[in-house]
């Protein structure tokens, strides 16, 4: 099933995280929005810092086969197994978005610097 409007996959990193920590999460709202509740509604004292995001109509299943594709990487990737924190280096989901954009053929990836989009990124 596909949405009609674009959402998104994003990686969020946290300067409270222990190394590789990060959070992966959807949302068919523009990441700023999300990454506004996020920061304003956890119980990190230091506010989330959007690494990347995948933009595609498909978000949803794009989601789906990030999140698939991490845990046939390692069983203990989660710290818990239906929460959408990863035990991974933001580099190393970076690769997993470059994979599976692959098979969208509408997928936009999009690195950030201090919060905004800063460069696209080739797959």
């Amino acid at each position: 099933m596909t949405n009609q409007q674009a959402g998104y996959v994003y990686i969020l990193t946290n300067p409270c995280f222990i190394k590789q920590w990060i959070k992966i999460g959807t949302s068919k709202n523009p990441i700023g929005q999300q990454f506004n509740q996020l920061t304003s509604n956890t119980g990190v004292p230091l506010p989330f810092e959007i690494y990347a995001t995948l933009k595609t109509k498909r978000y949803t299943e794009a989601g789906r086969l990030v999140y698939d594709y991490i845990d046939n990487l390692n069983n203990n990737t989660r710290h818990q197994p239906r929460r959408k924190f990863f035990n991974l280096s933001a580099e190393m989901a970076l690769e997993v978005f470059k994979e599976v954009a692959k098979n969208l053929p509408d997928a936009e990836i999009m690195l950030y610097k201090d919060n905004q989009p800063d460069k696209k990124v080739e797959f």
